[in-house]
């Protein structure tokens, strides 16, 4: 549900991970597809004008993505969007920063998943109690970290 607007928005690389909490059935589901995936990240990429295919990577196991994978794609700063009391973003931001945001599915990250990304380097971060939909969080958090960079 999130390709075409991950596409518009600039975001260049995604990583699906699978979760606790992520029903297996998501893995089967149509929108993984190579070619519906490529539609509707194309559907993004022409609303913003834009040519530069976003990369997507899909990761089965996540003790592997979060021990491997995740602390290498911080640069200087990651978080994980969890809704708990936790810090905020940076007062500002580099405008050329590649900030990693891992999101959890609807049902939220579980605490092992948590401890596991803030031992490769994700600090907490929340955007209030209320539990949001994936596809409502990821515009959400990259508006902010837009902002942030509008503030250097």
């Amino acid at each position: 549900r999130c390709f075409r607007q991950i596409a518009n928005l600039g975001i260049k690389s995604v990583h699906i991970v699978n979760s606790v909490r992520v029903d297996k059935s998501y893995w089967s589901a149509p929108a993984l597809d190579p070619i519906i995936m490529r539609e509707s990240l194309l559907e993004g990429l022409e609303i913003a004008r834009d040519t530069v295919m976003p990369r997507v990577q899909l990761h089965r196991l996540f003790k592997p993505f979060a021990q491997d994978t995740a602390p290498h794609l911080i640069q200087t700063e990651g978080f994980v969007a969890h809704p708990v009391k936790a810090r905020s973003l940076p007062d500002s931001i580099h405008k050329d920063a590649i900030i990693p945001v891992a999101v959890g599915p609807e049902g939220g990250f579980t605490d092992y998943e948590i401890g596991l990304l803030n031992e490769a380097g994700y600090k907490n971060l929340s955007l209030g109690e209320r539990i949001y939909a994936v596809e409502g969080v990821v515009p959400m958090i990259e508006s902010l970290l837009r902002f942030r960079t509008l503030l250097e």
